[in-house]
């Protein structure tokens, strides 16, 4: 490792900016610290040409800090990790192993990565999940297919997500809107509608009707598995 020292606001500068990390900003309690006892706890740095071609250092932890010190004008240090990284997805991980200490990254922090990143499945999730209620992994299991949320999980920090059913996915939601008006859907009911809607034998009006009329006792059922019930309606 490699220490590296900066002077203040004059080399903020110089610092190169990860462009799917975290949103930062200079904190009250960080100024608080560091007026106290100064700039003690360096930031982390690393050095590939993976993230636009060139050969930079770049920021990966401690962007808060670095930015702090720079509002307060001080002195701060860096280390250079000596990690070589053989793809984006290495360095993503990497980077979520960091946050991991204070504060996890959770499931859309790695699809806002790969979306800045470029990688076009995770922009069609992105979309999808902001014109809807649901979580990010709800949504990318209805639109790759996947009946359990470790599948999901694995693939979008993996960065193999895939959208395998974009027109059934956006169906279940738009039947699952219409369905509202007579009970929400919790995420576990629509991966089960999202299923049953799959099916040969699946008639909406049919379903609507069931799903009217049961709405009072679905709300106060706590499955794990609503496929059952839902499938009994056609």
């Amino acid at each position: 490792m490699k220490l590296i020292t900066y002077n203040g606001a004059s080399d903020y500068h110089k610092l190169n900016h990860l462009p799917f990390n975290r949103n930062f900003s200079v904190r009250q309690d960080l100024i608080d610290k560091m007026n106290l006892y100064g700039f003690n706890s360096p930031l982390h740095l690393i050095e590939t040409h993976l993230i636009d071609g060139k050969l930079k250092k770049w920021l990966v932890d401690g962007q808060n800090r670095a930015i702090t010190a720079a509002f307060l004008d001080i002195p701060f240090t860096a280390v250079l990790v000596d990690v070589k990284f053989e793809s984006i997805n290495e360095i993503v991980h990497y980077v979520a192993s960091l946050n991991s200490t204070q504060k996890t990254w959770s499931m859309i922090s790695y699809v806002e990565a790969f979306n800045f990143l470029g990688y076009k499945e995770y922009n069609t999730l992105l979309s999808v999940k902001n014109s809807s209620p649901y979580t990010v992994e709800t949504i990318a299991s209805i639109l790759a297919g996947y009946r359990t949320s470790g599948q999901t999980s694995k693939s979008i920090k993996n960065g193999t997500f895939v959208v395998n059913h974009f027109n059934e996915a956006k169906y279940t939601l738009s039947l699952a809107a219409k369905l509202g008006k007579y009970q929400r859907l919790t995420s576990r009911m629509l991966l089960a509608l999202n299923y049953v809607c799959s099916l040969k034998t699946f008639d909406e009006k049919k379903f609507t009707l069931n799903y009217k009329t049961n709405a009072k006792q679905i709300k106060e059922l706590k499955l794990d598995d609503y496929s059952d019930i839902f499938s009994s309606w056609l």
